[in-house]
């Protein structure tokens, strides 16, 4: 098993192991990071402005907390695409430029440079590849581009907002190398520590959403737990039922019917092993991958025209790869 590299990189900017966020120079929050995702040990990351646990295997961060507060995002730092590794990982286990570079994603943060307008460094810091991970482009700039909006909004609502974000799952690999994992989907969390909202949305082509078209990727804790067992916040939250934090910010989904005889309530998505992705669309078909590379469409991810589970073999939501 490797074990993390210290390195000494300046005082305000820190690689430490677990717990990070007890050493000097790390963001405070009270929640709870775990240091596993599916079994991997995750590598722990800080600054003053962020936490964030890494997989060294996928090259991507699947979890990075910030606290937010209309304080914050008030400032008026510009932003610099300043993208680059980051170089308190360890040199074979981080992403560069050169593995984004024409895959046809985007640099997608986890924790957005909009919200680092208060501090040039923060800004700065916020470009590190160990916040960002492949994104599909139009779901970058629009469905994606909608939460963190609404994000913002919640903050500026409540005060003081814990915001975490990350990654699920494996959808290929940029460039097909292997190298950095393209995940299967992204999933932000608001808190003030006793209530939240949570979201799951595939990293497909999503354009822009209504609030109530959030609705069918809004879930509970426990939900997000079927694709994540090790996750958990360590704060006092209903892991069992969806939150109800900032209804003003994006819209809660529509209220249950009348209760029937059914056990559960049914506007609930059920446990997966994979997150919930809208059906495909019927009016493009494929007999095979064959078929699918001869169009020039392969390979398909789910949610996709022409996308079915009998092509996707090992079930990790891309088919004929």
């Amino acid at each position: 098993m490797r074990l993390p590299v210290l390195l000494v990189f300046s005082s305000a900017l820190l690689a430490v192991a677990s717990p990070a966020q007890a050493q000097p120079g790390c963001l405070q929050t009270a929640v709870r990071l775990p240091g596993v995702y599916k079994g991997e040990k995750l590598y722990a990351l800080c600054t003053a402005d962020l936490q964030v646990r890494y997989s060294l295997t996928d090259r991507i961060p699947r979890m990075v907390v910030e606290e937010l507060t209309p304080a914050k995002l008030s400032g008026t730092v510009s932003r610099e695409d300043n993208f680059r590794a980051d170089e308190r990982l360890p040199l074979d286990a981080r992403a560069d430029i050169n593995d984004y570079r024409s895959s046809g994603y985007d640099r997608g943060h986890l924790a957005p440079a909009a919200d680092f307008k208060y501090s040039a460094g923060a800004m700065d810091n916020s470009f590190l590849l160990s916040n960002i991970a492949p994104q599909e482009p139009t779901f970058n700039q629009q469905a994606w581009n909608g939460l963190e909006n609404a994000t913002r909004a919640c903050a500026k609502q409540v005060g003081n907002l814990t915001v975490i974000t990350g990654t699920l799952g494996k959808s290929g690999s940029l460039h097909g190398r292997g190298r950095v994992t393209v995940p299967a989907s992204f999933y932000k969390m608001w808190t003030d520590g006793k209530d939240y909202r949570l979201w799951v949305m595939p990293n497909i082509a999503l354009g822009k959403l209504s609030g109530q078209q959030y609705g069918q990727y809004e879930m509970s804790i426990k939900q997000l737990q079927t694709f994540w067992p090790e996750f958990s916040t360590g704060l006092p939250l209903n892991p069992a039922e969806p939150g109800k934090l900032c209804p003003g910010a994006i819209p809660l989904k529509a209220s249950s019917p009348a209760p029937q005889t059914q056990p559960h309530p049914t506007n609930l998505p059920k446990p997966a092993a994979q997150p919930t992705y809208p059906p495909p669309r019927n009016d493009v078909y494929y007999a095979n991958c064959t078929a699918a590379r001869a169009a020039g469409a392969a390979p398909l991810y789910r949610g996709q025209p022409g996308y079915r589970p009998a092509m996707d073999r090992d079930g990790d939501g891309v088919a004929c790869e």
